[in-house]
């Protein structure tokens, strides 16, 4: 039987699995599914609660799916789209030389890490038969809500979608050598901030149906 863990940001990404309030930072066991033992952890919002908990915790599992929503930058990745992450970077790791940003692997002295902060890519994914877009993410600390921020992302980055963890999640995962998955449903476009615009409910709702989905068919 898989050791599963789940983990989501906050508590509303993860009420719809969980039907609870759960503690932050300390896994939970759920009767998701009679094939696998799942647990969930939620760890607060942002890559550096995300990373810390994670790594305290994820020695006992053999397979981590971090769960949540993020924004698009595409049009054709609508809200309450599903997709699964290829690849993630920390966007806003780097050097602002001269009003010019510079990811942080593109200097020598951070090329001695295991992972290129600014490239992260998960070498487990076509082991799951997942039928979701892959897609490019990157994380950020602060979300992107004005013209200007989202034109520099754009340029810099070309991404598909922006969260506030995964990355986090990728670093940790293939530091420790664990199996991930990266799962997002889109609650919103990555544009001028406009809370009319989201469709969080949509989005965590959709995520709930496909998290259950694949522990139940989708895991072997």
């Amino acid at each position: 039987m898989n050791r599963i863990l789940l983990v989501l940001a906050t508590q509303v990404e993860a009420m719809p699995i969980a039907t609870k309030k759960l503690p932050i930072g300390f896994p939970t066991a759920m009767s998701l599914t009679e094939r696998h033992h799942v647990d969930i952890l939620v760890t607060g919002a942002g890559a550096v609660p995300t990373a810390y908990h994670l790594a305290r915790n994820l020695s006992t599992y053999n397979l981590i799916i971090n769960l949540g929503i993020a924004g698009s930058y595409r049009a054709e990745i609508m809200p309450g789209s599903l997709v699964t992450l290829g690849s993630d970077a920390f966007a806003d790791y780097g050097i602002d030389n001269n009003g010019h940003f510079e990811p942080i692997n593109s200097f020598d002295f951070n090329n001695d890490t295991p992972y290129r902060l600014d490239r992260l890519e998960s070498p487990w994914l076509n082991q799951f038969n997942l039928a979701l877009p892959v897609v490019k993410g990157i994380t950020v600390g602060t979300t992107s809500g004005s013209t200007e921020r989202i034109a520099r992302l754009r340029e810099q980055w070309n991404p598909d979608i922006e969260t506030m963890e995964s990355a986090a999640v990728f670093f940790a995962c293939l530091a420790a050598g664990k199996p991930f998955i990266c799962l997002r449903a889109i609650s919103n476009a990555v544009e001028p901030r406009n809370p009319k615009n989201w469709r969080i409910k949509l989005a965590v709702d959709r995520l709930a149906d496909c998290t259950l989905d694949l522990l139940e068919n989708k895991i072997a």
